[in-house]
């Protein structure tokens, strides 16, 4: 009788990979807020706080160097008042887009 340990070495790699995740996940939602973004001016905007719920209802945005290229696609969500989040994802640009929207 032969075992293939395949599956059971692949689901342990895995469980590695998504128990370094949640640590790092629950470290940076225990880091204090302060985002400092830089604009196309090079000018800096430091937010201390944000008074009142944010909320994202259908957000659409194409890229300005690039029209027909969407950064984000009908996008919700909702931050209430004195909550913290986290955007995860691979795409740098649209994380960017979404905090200069926020920030004005």
């Amino acid at each position: 009788m032969s075992i293939n340990l395949k599956p059971i070495i692949l689901m342990f790699i895995k469980y590695k990979y998504i128990k370094n995740s949640i640590g790092n996940i629950i470290s940076i939602l225990n880091e204090e807020c302060n985002f400092n973004i830089k604009k196309e001016d090079k000018s800096n905007k430091i937010i201390k706080e944000i008074k009142g719920k944010i909320e994202f209802k259908n957000v659409s945005l194409n890229n300005p160097k690039n029209p027909t290229e969407k950064i984000l696609n009908n996008i919700s969500f909702t931050i209430e008042e004195g909550k913290k989040i986290c955007f995860i994802g691979l795409d740098n640009e649209a994380k960017k887009h979404i905090l200069n929207l926020i920030c004005g």
